[in-house]
C-alpha cells in the first residue's frame, strides 16, 4: 500500500527527507540504503557493524538465519555519523524502535 514505484515520481530521498523526526528519518535512510526491513533493523547492534571490513551482520528474523551485507558506499556516511555520535556502539541496539510505516505514510501524505 505504501510501496510503489519511487523512480516514476518520487524519489528516496524525497521520501526521507519529508520525514519530520530526525529518528523517523534515520530508520528510514537504514532501511532504504542497507535494504533491510524493520525486523532486521531491531536486531543490528554495535557489534554487528564491522568498518574496517566495510560489512553488517544481519540475523535474519523469521529464519534466524544469520548473513553479511556490505556496506554500501552510499550508505558510509551515514553509519560513520551515526558512529560517531555514539549510536553505533557494541552491546547497544542501534534503534531502540523501529516504526517506518507510520513514517513512511505520513511522508507520503506530506509529498501528496
Amino acid at each position: 500500500r505504501y510501496w510503489r514505484d519511487w523512480s516514476s515520481d518520487v524519489c528516496s530521498s524525497d521520501l526521507i527527507a519529508s520525514a519530520k523526526l530526525q529518528h523517523s528519518k534515520e530508520v528510514l535512510s537504514v532501511m532504504l540504503l542497507l535494504g533491510l526491513g524493520q525486523a532486521e533493523l531491531l536486531n543490528l547492534y554495535g557489534e554487528h557493524f564491522d568498518f574496517e571490513k566495510s560489512q553488517i551482520t544481519v540475523r535474519r528474523q523469521k529464519t534466524q538465519r544469520v548473513f553479511t551485507v556490505p556496506m554500501y558506499p552510499q550508505a558510509r556516511p551515514l553509519l560513520e555519523r551515526l558512529k560517531a555520535v555514539g549510536r553505533i556502539v557494541p552491546g547497544k541496539p542501534l534503534f531502540e524502535s523501529v516504526s517506518p510505516r507510520e513514517a513512511i505514510s505520513l511522508a507520503c501524505k506530506r509529498l501528496g
